[in-house]
């Protein structure tokens, strides 16, 4: 080894510092789902709608309460609460038929998920409108309350269902584990 020139090791920094840390470029695995990823699961189905149920009744109930304070049906408080209560029913039933898609199209697998909440949000607003539509001027309503509990149930409807399927989504998604071994 006459003759051969050798490189020192580099410090990065003055003379008699020692080498930065490597970049540790290794696999680390993720720590996998449970065994049986099966989503939704009824438990979850049913939470659902029961959410939902709420989300409908609470805007129906905001909307009747908006419709006292503010005097909208004038004494008759009567029209107020059917007016605000017909597109409570029309968002249930909305609901239902939302969770009848979503259960069909998931299959309780969870790559079909997304999908299918997207799928029954859609239906569930569409049928709402279709309907609400149909029987406000089918029937005489008090606009204010009728559209004032309309939007309401529609948009406490969109919250809870976007936050479950957040959850549920997120529920099994893999992580990285803190030693790379799973």
């Amino acid at each position: 080894m006459v003759g051969e020139r050798t490189n020192p090791p580099r410090s990065g920094g003055p003379p008699g510092t020692t080498k930065p840390a490597p970049i540790d470029l290794r696999f680390r695995p993720l720590q996998q789902a449970p065994a049986n990823p099966s989503l939704p699961s009824d438990f979850r189905v049913a939470a659902l709608s029961v959410q939902l149920a709420l989300a409908c009744l609470a805007g129906g109930a905001l909307a009747v309460g908006a419709g006292i304070a503010g005097q909208w049906a004038g004494s008759d408080a009567q029209a107020l609460v059917i007016a605000a209560l017909t597109p409570t029913a029309v968002w249930l039933v909305g609901a239902a038929v939302g969770l009848i898609l979503l259960t069909s199209m998931s299959q309780g697998q969870r790559v079909r998920l997304p999908i299918g909440v997207m799928a029954s949000s859609t239906a569930r607003m569409l049928i709402a409108l279709i309907v609400g539509v149909i029987l406000y001027f089918l029937m005489t309503l008090d606009g204010r309350g009728f559209w004032t509990a309309f939007l309401l149930s529609g948009l406490l409807c969109l919250v809870v269902e976007t936050a479950w399927a957040i959850r549920t989504i997120n529920a099994g998604r893999a992580t990285p584990t803190a030693s790379g071994v799973s």
